[in-house]
């Protein structure tokens, strides 16, 4: 079986513009709210938010949003039993929410160290 990549799923200019920004990355986290540049927050909760992706999977799908927790962790195992209900109760909702598909890299191919979920409608 052979699995697309994920700059396989991007624009050829949407993938030009990331590859630009992963050169000229000057670290911190960009999912950290304290630190990180405004983002547009599409909904939020107490422990989590759902933001737009600025470098969207824009050749196969309409939306492209990342649901990630407030606090910076990078596996799911490290989430607070609060955290994971949460977690778990907005699973619940993403097909009322619109959303078609979610997609989790796992740690070996992250290129942001802050857990997220990309959650995408066609």
């Amino acid at each position: 079986m052979q699995m697309k990549k994920v700059r396989d799923l991007r624009q050829p200019e949407t993938e030009a513009a990331y590859k630009k920004y992963l050169a000229e990355y000057k670290g911190g986290c960009p999912f950290c709210l304290e630190t990180a540049e405004p983002r547009k927050i599409v909904k939020d909760y107490k422990f989590w938010y759902i933001t737009e992706n600025i470098y969207p999977y824009d050749k196969v799908y309409s939306i492209s949003h990342m649901l990630v927790p407030r606090r910076h962790l990078i596996f799911l195992w490290d989430l607070s039993s609060e955290e994971l209900a949460e977690f778990l109760e907005i699973k619940k909702q993403l097909a009322e929410l619109g959303y078609d598909e979610i997609l989790e890299n796992l740690p070996g191919i992250k290129t942001q160290h802050h857990f997220h979920q990309h959650l995408l409608a066609y």
